[in-house]
């Protein structure tokens, strides 16, 4: 599934919605964005603009998102692959993002590689609980993350940038939880700090990007997802604002 989002944030829209609006509302919302923006690769529009000084300046960017490849069981990844990435030349969004199992670090994956490469653009990945096991479940533990992140050429398992005074931030599902055997789904006590630091450091509103959804830990979402959504909750209301504007997960295979 890939899919080009486009977004105009606003402090001022987004206080808006936070103090005329119920939970339930927000959630709507959110979720009408992400039903948008998740159609082929088609553009959404989500009807934010970043206030500078007295003046509204519209600060829009477009990124291409893309989840669960799998290039090591599926036969035609590279050929889905390469029709996102000339989709997302051709559209020239400002990044593109991939949310996990993706591919594991192997030779045989190069090609597969070059293409992710070919986008003329900035390029950023999640890992996923595949992109270290090649989906076999004999040997969930083939490759080292950091193995995959050397790979890919990620900085970090976990990190953040800004584009266009939007905060993007990466996290890692794939810590070892207490008394979990693999795959693990969980975002261990370092990652957490970091990340509530990370919040705390950026006036930006910001996106947050997990391969395994912080709800349903019974579904196979991130099982101390509730610890991620409440470092969320806690920025905007620090914030006196939606900080957090959208978080995007994969893994579940669904829309």
């Amino acid at each position: 599934m890939g899919s080009a989002v486009k977004l105009c944030p606003s402090r001022r829209a987004s206080s808006r919605l936070q103090e005329g609006q119920s939970m339930h509302q927000q959630n709507i919302r959110r979720r009408q964005f992400l039903n948008l923006s998740m159609i082929g690769a088609t553009a959404a529009l989500y009807p934010f603009e970043r206030v500078v000084g007295n003046e509204s300046k519209p600060e829009p960017i477009r990124f291409g998102v893309i989840a669960d490849v799998h290039k090591d069981v599926m036969h035609d990844a590279d050929q889905r692959l390469q029709v996102f990435i000339d989709e997302m030349n051709k559209q020239q969004v400002d990044f593109i993002l991939q949310l996990g199992d993706f591919c594991i670090p192997t030779n045989e994956n190069l090609g597969f590689l070059e293409i992710w490469n070919s986008f003329m653009g900035p390029r950023y990945h999640v890992l996923g609980n595949h992109d270290t096991d090649g989906n076999s479940t004999d040997h969930p533990e083939r490759f080292k993350r950091e193995t995959t992140v050397e790979y890919w050429g990620m900085k970090h398992r976990y990190y953040s940038f800004d584009q266009k005074q939007i905060h993007i931030v990466v996290l890692d599902g794939n810590d070892q939880g207490p008394g979990q055997k693999p795959y693990y789904r969980w975002v261990a006590e370092d990652q957490l700090a970091w990340f509530a630091n990370d919040l705390a450091s950026t006036s930006f509103p910001t996106l947050v990007f997990v391969h395994q959804s912080p709800e349903r830990p019974e579904d196979g979402g991130l099982e101390n997802g509730r610890q991620v959504q409440k470092i969320m909750e806690d920025a905007n209301r620090k914030a006196g604002e939606q900080r957090v504007i959208a978080c995007f997960s994969g893994h579940h295979h669904r829309d």
